[in-house]
């Protein structure tokens, strides 16, 4: 009887304070409150009896004292058992209930009336660091060139015709011409690929570590430490190619290792930070930094080489890497991996951000159940539509320009406006459907799992048709640009639909998730090209190019309707930790048994060993 006090005490020690955000269920809240009641009620009973069986037994005669002892010993087990199995079903209410926020009482109708909090702040320095991060990769991209130099071509050489199966050159063609680059580094065009995609080999191995280990030391370090870590060795990319070629191979490894770690982190953050409707926008805020990295990289970069800063092309690696450590110090301490873990945050906001705690990562960390991960239709649903965008974007990233080159016969390469007006379309349609689903959702218009499809399908079907339209659009340059434009342009909207899904499905394992599925996006950034290189190489015809458009089309396709099919809005099972009440279990499992064990000896006989 003494554990079983000692039991109840623990657990009303450990009493949750159940909060669910105003649109689930508040069935489930009821019933642990019930089951608390419950669990007070026996302790009362039980305690009653305890003080009935200490009573004085000489206050009774014999045999009525020895009957009265063993119907209280009876009544106590029974009591004993109520008891433990009520404990047993409180206890293991399941984890959406059970974040502990006893400072304060919740409102789940209340607002958050502040113009800017602490989560806004964060989605700022979250939105620096990929614009951060995506200079660092793609400042190379212009760099190289000053670096290893380009063949020029003279006026006479160039005076070609047009290939067959190709638009006709136009007016002026023949009078342009190529302007020689004088490099520094012995490095042709193949070399030069590869100091550019070695990046990415690194990059696609690291993305499930960090991820993890967002979730286990907080993103806020591992993503400061990450985007230390690649402005340092940016800054040393002029000294290592100076000194040598495969030490300039193995700092860009390392970049993108270090690189690899930082998308998963911040995602980590936002599903502790944001509630589950402000999810796609703030999502959409934070990962609209990648366009603005590439902007600033094709920009700046060109201006800096072109004045001869500190050298010319070295000054790139020198001021990119420069802002990443700067950004560092607001990050590290403006920036907390949890609401409650911040001292400046105000009372409304904490308060407002905790009114969703159903869906917000709990503060223990969650053994990864590879297996239900695996198996989850959920999850493979986020993986897919990663993988089908990541092949799209890359694709048109990287055959684009050669297409407005080789068959529109655009001069891309000296025309920097061309080559960011679709990055600049991307951006308006990322904050301008931000918006417009936030307050569709704030206004329960409709629900988030209808955003996200709405999201994805504008992500997948749009650029799935301008493919096509590619094929049909011929020698008219204007109107190519336009299509292209709405293509990348419509892939913005996709932050608020399968980017989104990691921190839906799964909320304790965030960083795991996007950590799988942003993998697998890498992986397709070599086969993408590599596709595109195997049909296009030698032969840039219109009908070489309609293959690739139409292979890009259906794949983008596919991959958004099986995200439409099998995705989910809700935390999956698989999300919760197993209940600690199993050890507990299996410890009543025993007591329990041993009654049974003390009866058999008393009243069986003791069986003989030589029959």
């Amino acid at each position: 009887m003494q554990k079983s006090v000692t039991l109840l005490a623990m657990a009303h020690k450990r009493s949750w304070t159940p909060m669910t955000d105003k649109s689930n269920n508040t069935e489930g809240v009821t019933t642990v409150n019930d089951k608390l009641a419950v669990g007070t009620t026996n302790l009362g009973v039980l305690n009653r009896g305890l003080v009935t069986g200490d009573e004085d037994p000489g206050d009774g005669g014999g045999e009525e004292e020895g009957r009265g002892r063993s119907g209280e010993d009876s009544e106590g087990v029974a009591l004993e058992d109520t008891v433990k199995t009520t404990l047993v079903s409180i206890i293991a209410t399941p984890p959406e209930y059970s974040v502990a926020t006893s400072n304060y009482d919740e409102d789940p109708e209340e607002k958050d009336t502040e113009c800017w909090g602490q989560r806004h702040t964060l989605a700022l320095l979250g939105f620096l660091s990929n614009a951060i991060s995506y200079s660092h990769r793609t400042v190379i991209s212009i760099a190289i060139v000053a670096m290893a130099g380009r063949k020029g071509t003279s006026e006479v050489n160039h005076t070609i015709t047009a290939r067959p199966d190709t638009c006709p050159l136009p007016a002026g063609w023949n009078e342009t011409h190529i302007t020689q680059i004088e490099g520094e580094f012995d490095w042709d065009e193949q070399t030069q690929g590869m100091m550019i995609g070695y990046f990415f080999w690194g990059y696609a191995t690291s993305n499930v570590l960090g991820g993890r280990l967002a979730e286990v030391l907080g993103g806020r370090l591992v993503l400061g430490i990450g985007i230390i870590l690649t402005s340092f060795f940016t800054i040393l990319c002029p000294f290592c190619a100076y000194t040598s070629k495969g030490i300039f191979i193995a700092v860009r490894v390392i970049m993108g290792i270090s690189q690899g770690m930082t998308y998963s982190a911040m995602g980590t953050m936002l599903v502790a930070w944001v509630s589950p409707k402000e999810r796609g926008t703030f999502l959409s805020i934070v990962l609209s930094g990648m366009q603005l990295g590439i902007l600033a990289s094709l920009a700046l970069g060109g201006l800096l080489i072109e004045s001869g800063f500190l050298g010319g092309w070295p000054s790139t690696f020198y001021v990119f890497g420069a802002i990443g450590l700067v950004w560092s110090i607001p990050w590290f301490i403006l920036v907390r991996d949890r609401p409650e873990e911040h001292p400046n945050i105000s009372r409304s906001e904490l308060r407002y951000i905790k009114t969703h705690t159903s869906s917000i990562k709990t503060t223990g960390v969650v053994k990864v159940p590879w297996v239900k991960i695996m198996t989850s239709p959920a999850a493979w649903a986020t993986n897919v539509a990663n993988m089908g965008s990541s092949y799209t974007m890359l694709t048109m990233v990287a055959g684009i320009p050669s297409y407005l080159s080789d068959v529109e016969h655009m001069d891309v390469e000296n025309n920097g406006l061309l080559s960011s007006l679709p990055y600049v379309a991307m951006v308006i349609c990322t904050f301008c459907w931000a918006a417009f689903t936030d307050r569709l959702l704030k206004a329960d218009v409709v629900s988030t799992l209808t955003v996200r499809r709405l999201s994805t399908m504008l992500g997948s079907y749009v650029p799935s048709a301008s493919m096509i339209s590619l094929c049909f659009v011929r020698c008219n340059p204007v109107l190519t640009m336009v299509v292209l434009c709405i293509s990348i342009g419509c892939m913005g909207p996709a932050f608020c639909g399968f980017h989104a899904s990691s921190q839906d499905i799964a909320p304790n394992l965030t960083g795991t998730l996007m950590g799988v599925a942003n993998t697998m996006g890498s992986v397709m950034a070599f086969v993408g090209p590599a596709v595109l290189g195997t049909i296009i190489e030698g032969n840039p015809t219109i009908k070489s190019w309609r293959i690739v458009f139409i292979i890009t089309s259906v794949v983008s396709f596919t991959c958004g309707t099986f995200y439409l099919i099998f995705v989910k809005a809700e935390p999956q099972p698989w999300n919760y930790p197993e209940p600690k009440i199993s050890q507990m279990e299996a410890r009543n499992n025993i007591e329990e048994d041993e009654p049974d064990q003390r009866t058999h000896t008393n009243n069986q006989p003791t069986p003989d060993p030589t029959l």
